[in-house]
């Protein structure tokens, strides 16, 4: 079984690119016009607020899994950098979470190593979110119920 992305995986990811490459664009091209140094401290630090959104979004959530008969594969970043292969034994469990926004209650999976939160499922982020969920239930030991937070997925974020 593999996880398969919801087309705002996709979109989320472009939006902020393109945002990057824009201010990118204006860092570079600074005309007369906008030239203070407020203008100036503005692009950049909305640059690097974006770049890092990006990066940790994208890392962090925005995962792919395959599970076969001994072996779990996550891979990070849409799956163009190096797969996490673990043995199903590797897998101490999952942790269940939700997150509210003024959009709705996202459900997240947690699962573990150790102490280790190695990957992050979301009903926001993948469109068969209850197959994974289904298949790890089967799989792996349920370690309870985590409250989240902004605060606690700003820490998952860093971690």
């Amino acid at each position: 079984m593999n996880s398969k992305f919801k087309i705002i995986s996709y979109f989320i990811t472009i939006f902020f690119l393109a945002y990057c490459a824009i201010l990118v664009y204006f860092a570079i091209n600074f005309g007369e016009g906008i030239s203070s140094f407020n203008a100036a401290i503005f692009v950049n630090v909305s640059l690097l607020i974006g770049l890092i959104v990006v990066f940790f979004e994208i890392k962090h959530k925005v995962i792919k899994i395959s599970f076969n008969n001994n072996y779990i594969t996550i891979d990070r970043y849409f799956g163009l950098f190096n797969s996490i292969i673990l043995k199903h034994s590797e897998i101490t469990g999952f942790h269940n979470s939700e997150v509210s926004t003024r959009y709705g209650t996202y459900q997240y999976i947690y699962l573990m190593k150790g102490n280790k939160k190695i990957a992050k499922i979301s009903n926001q982020y993948h469109s068969n979110f209850k197959e994974l969920k289904q298949e790890i239930e089967n799989k792996y030991k349920d370690l309870g119920f985590i409250k989240s937070s902004f605060i606690s997925e700003i820490k998952d974020l860093i971690n």
